[in-house]
């Protein structure tokens, strides 16, 4: 989705407030009052029908008899008015809007049809549409103050979005009292339209627009987060210049519960959370005061570029206090050199301690403070300075923190106070605030703020220094058969794969599986072990049966062939205590054993708010002792891999000592991203786990998966009624590729790129996707649209659909539904060049896709094809798509082979290194992608690390 325009949102030059009213307690009055009072330059219409002035302003009896059209509308009426009035302002073209009422989907399920109403209103007239249940929003670079809060004073660059209006009156208040500017404020409230990625968007595009502008910080109050990779997306681009800071409750089931009541949000899962803030760069309060001590250290001091500090304190309790803190916090105390010790030791006393933390003692005037924090700040291995004050009898608290303002100013530093005290220090804070120097009750606090600040820092620093890394893993290509085992699953209503199964499954993207297979008696099991080696390993496989080791359904270190026997009779003695569902599908299962190596945890999860993200860990029995969950948000590299299991806790066990060498740790890397891949190769599973993968000195073995599968609740309906269509004509084009064309008894409406679902057998429908469409689009009883159009069927699956497609001959019929599918050509996403990516008969809807755009609507952006195919005898369609390259300059395609003979003169190997060379930087792109889920794997990682936006990566994928 293309990042909506708020300019006219953020300034607007004509505002009309609806519900306007003369009564100083209601709504309609305060939002009024507010706009004109904040200095609001543009127009202000306020309209209510029972009023002819307010304030000595016309006011206007209905949208209707307004003098202009208004680029903002605010909303001050109850929610059973809303949607007739959001009706008229769509009708009058109105673009912004702000709904402050409550009674929406907060409230329960009446509230919830209402709601959805109101979405679909603003939808139907692009309304760009704030709340509703919301406090309104601030632009103080307007200036303009949409809420009914108390106006903040000061402008400032802090910036704040917040889900929660109560939280956005104590902001307003607090920012007053500490001296605090803002620059935006935006209350969401329910996030029926807009949502905070729209606005983090617009940000973004300010800050673009202004590069050499000052750090912008950014302080988030969520309850729920609306599009998990979209968010994901632009905080990783904010942070890169400007801070940001999220507080987000929702970590027990009574604050998700208690979420549900007040905006409708629905809680995600809290590591997941934590994971993928920290690989956008943004910090995670944890409470109320770290998000306000963060909104006033980022707007006042920039990060240390350092972790290492100095401390200046009149008193030695705190400052030992704060020297345990400073480690706790990921800083360190910074060193003296003599030179610094000199100087401290000409201007403090005898008694006093040169050594950090600074001891200036209890009789410190202000000077003393001054002069030693001075000295302190020009050494260039301190990178932030803590000053605490306690105040005693003759501690000039006022002038010292004058002083220390006058060195802010003097140096480019972070400074960080804790006055601590009440009444007596107030007046010291207060002087700080002026001076813009962060101050805080308690030194701990103090510290864990500069820690912050830090650590985002340092994460910039990375990136600054981070080289680009793209993994060169492909998959092979060729490796089909899941398929089945995946569409049987599906068939069967599996809640999990058994054993063999998922072994294949991982085993299909490269990840080393021990020999296996199942046994049915005792000679199977003893041929099996001598054949393949000591020890081996029994375990009971059945669809569903997850938990084998609960139940006694694992048997290792099965040394020789007494073991063995005995193991067997225990697995069939286990068979017989189980449920009548699990025995009928179980099976026992042997494997090759694998000794000597570290167990660690590889696994997929798809996040319902962030989608697939992968865990790493300590696996095997250490899973459920140690916690040891290391997240990352999917796609995955070798580098950051490598990351991953250095920050795990079982990373101690892999690197192996002075004396032990390390195990196969490039393997492992290698390992986590195929693991990664599966996310794209196996949509249909919910959750994929090698728990233990054996990371032995030479390699890394997956000795027991678990692919569970989605569960798809299936509605009873009527059956849906199968369109006809006439076989015109059957071409074999190369190999098994087959090109038939057809004619459709009613008129068939699709977009390029979609497809049809065909009934091959009485019990199997099939998609395929259409190829080209012919004749003129008409109209008639059941529709509009084409009548002739093609399929390309590649037969080499030899199942169901295959059959069907070899036995039809011109003249038959078939049926059909359809059409169906979102794969299709989106013109106007910002886009400078458009890539398309396809294998084998994947190539079928991407051609109806370039054809419609060359030959239909004469696009003239750069376009280029990428074919796949395997050997020279496969080729197909290539005249056709010369002719398009010299018909249209704007249009190149290439065909690599991946297994061509010596006389093939074109590319070779896959088409994503075909990508990888052309476009290093696909920042500037969109791509569509058709074909084998392993090319759409690969190439979507391929495609994000060298910078093309996910948004702009469109898939649809075949076997």
């Amino acid at each position: 989705m293309l990042p909506r325009d708020l300019t006219t949102f953020f300034h607007p030059r004509s505002v009309a407030v609806i519900g306007a009213s003369r009564s100083p307690e209601k709504l309609g009055f305060i939002v009024l009052k507010n706009i004109i009072n904040s200095g609001y330059g543009g127009k202000v219409y306020p309209v209510n029908p029972n009023a002819e002035k307010i304030d000595s302003m016309t006011c206007y009896k209905d949208i209707n008899s307004l003098p202009e059209v208004p680029e903002l509308a605010v909303l001050a009426v109850p929610s059973a008015l809303v949607n007739e009035i959001l009706k008229q302002l769509g009708g009058k073209g109105i673009k912004n809007a702000v709904v402050l009422a409550s009674g929406f989907k907060e409230t329960g399920t009446e509230g919830e049809k209402l709601e959805r109403d109101l979405t679909e209103i603003a939808a139907k007239y692009g309304i760009n549409l704030l709340g509703p249940n919301c406090l309104g929003f601030i632009n103080k670079n307007l200036p303009i103050n949409v809420t009914f809060g108390e106006p903040v004073n000061t402008k400032g660059n802090l910036r704040f979005i917040t889900q929660s209006g109560a939280i956005a009156a104590s902001l307003f208040d607090w920012c007053n009292s500490n001296q605090l500017g803002i620059s935006e404020f935006v209350t969401l409230g329910n996030k029926s339209v807009l949502n905070e990625n729209d606005f983090l968007e617009y940000f973004y595009k300010q800050s673009q627009n202004n590069p050499g502008s000052e750090v912008n910080p950014i302080g988030l109050y969520l309850e729920s987060i609306s599009n998990g990779e979209g968010f994901l997306n632009i905080t990783s681009k904010i942070s890169e210049k400007d801070p940001i800071f999220v507080l987000k409750p929702g970590k027990t089931p009574a604050a998700a519960k208690a979420m549900q009541s007040h905006t409708g949000a629905i809680a995600g899962e809290d590591d997941v959370l934590d994971a993928v803030l920290e690989q956008a760069g943004v910090i995670r309060c944890q409470t109320m005061e770290d998000f306000f001590d963060l909104s006033r250290a980022f707007a006042w001091e920039k990060p240390p570029s350092g972790p290492k500090v100095a401390i200046i304190s009149n008193a030695g309790g705190p400052a030992v206090i704060s020297a345990d803190a400073v480690v706790g916090s990921g800083l360190e105390l910074a060193e003296f050199d003599a030179q610094t010790k000199e100087q401290l030791l000409k201007v403090l006393p005898r008694s006093a301690s040169i050594l950090n933390p600074v001891d200036v003692l209890g009789d410190a005037l202000a000077e003393r403070y001054a002069e030693a924090a001075e000295i302190i700040l020009k050494h260039d291995g301190v990178h932030a300075l803590i000053v605490i004050l306690t105040p005693q009898i003759m501690t000039q608290i006022e002038k010292t923190a004058e002083l220390i303002g006058n060195l802010s100013n003097k140096y480019n530093k972070p400074i960080f106070c804790s006055f601590i005290g009440g009444s007596l220090v107030e007046r010291g804070e207060k002087k700080l605030n002026e001076y813009k120097i962060p101050s805080f009750r308690f030194p701990e606090r103090a510290i864990w703020t500069a820690g912050e600040m830090w650590k985002f820092r340092k994460k910039q620093l990375e990136r600054e220094t981070q080289t680009e890394s793209v993994s060169t893993i492909t998959l092979d290509q060729e490796l089909e058969g899941i398929r089945g085992i995946i569409q049987k699953a599906i068939n069967e209503n599996y809640r999990a794969l058994d054993n063999i199964a998922a072994d294949q499954v991982i085993s299909s993207v490269g990840i080393l599986t021990p020999t296996t297979q199942y046994i049915e008696n005792f000679d199977q099991a003893k041929s099996f072990a001598w054949q393949n080696g000591w020890p081996v390993v029994l375990k009971l496989s059945s669809p569903g049966l997850l938990h084998k080791r609960e139940i006694g359904g694992v048997a290792v270190d099965i040394m020789n062939e007494k073991q063995l026997d005995d193991a067997m009779h225990k697995m069939e003695r286990k068979i017989d205590q189980l449920d009548e569902t699990t025995k009928k599908h179980v099976k026992i299962q042997i494997q090759k054993g694998i000794q000597s190596g570290v167990e660690v945890l590889i696994g997929l999860k798809n996040d319902p708010t962030f989608g697939p993200i992968l865990l790493f860990g300590a696996g095997g029995t250490y899973a459920e002792l140690i916690a040891d969950r290391n997240l990352h948000l999917l796609p995955i590299d070798t580098s950051t891999a490598k990351e991953l299991v250095e920050q795990s806790k079982v990373f101690a066990l892999l690197k192996g000592t002075n004396t032990e060498p390390p195990h196969a740790l490039e393997k492992l890397y290698e390992t986590i991203v195929r693991m990664g891949k599966l996310a794209t190769v196996i949509p249909e599973a919910s959750e994929i786990e090698i728990n233990p993968a054996i990371v032995t000195l030479n390699d890394v073995w997956a000795v027991d998966a678990k692919v569970l599968m989605k569960q798809v609740k299936h509605k009873a309906a009527a059956p849906p009624k199968l369109a006809i269509a006439k076989t015109l004509s059957h071409i074999l084009l190369a190999s098994k590729y087959n090109h038939y064309q057809f004619e459709s008894e009613q008129p068939l409406d699709f977009k390029p790129g979609q497809y049809i679902s065909v009934k091959v057998a009485p019990d199997a429908i099939r998609a395929y996707s259409i190829a080209t469409r012919y004749g003129p689009n008409i109209s008639g009883e059941g529709g509009s649209g084409f009548t002739k159009f093609d399929l390309l069927v590649d037969t080499r699956p030899g199942g169901p659909g295959s059959k069907f497609f070899e036995n039809l001959k011109a003249g038959d019929t078939i049926t059909y539904l359809g059409p169906f599918g979102v794969f299709t050509f989106n013109k106007d996403d910002g886009a400078e060049n458009i890539l398309f990516l396809a294998t084998g008969s994947g190539a079928s809807a991407i051609r109806c896709i370039i054809d419609a755009a060359l030959l239909e609507d004469n696009y003239t952006k750069p376009m280029y094809f990428y074919f796949g195919l395997t050997y020279e005898e496969e080729i197909f369609w290539k005249d056709h798509f010369d002719e398009l390259a010299r018909k249209y300059p704007n249009f190149k395609y290439r065909i690599a082979l991946f297994k061509p003979s010596d006389k093939w003169k074109g590319a070779r190997g896959f088409i994503t290194e075909l990508v990888k060379k052309d476009f290093p930087d696909a920042s500037n792109c969109s791509a569509y992608l058709c074909g084998h889920r392993a090319m759409i794997s690969d190439a979507t990682d391929l495609l994000i690390q060298n910078g093309c936006p996910k948004g702009r990566i469109y898939t649809e994928r075949f076997v």
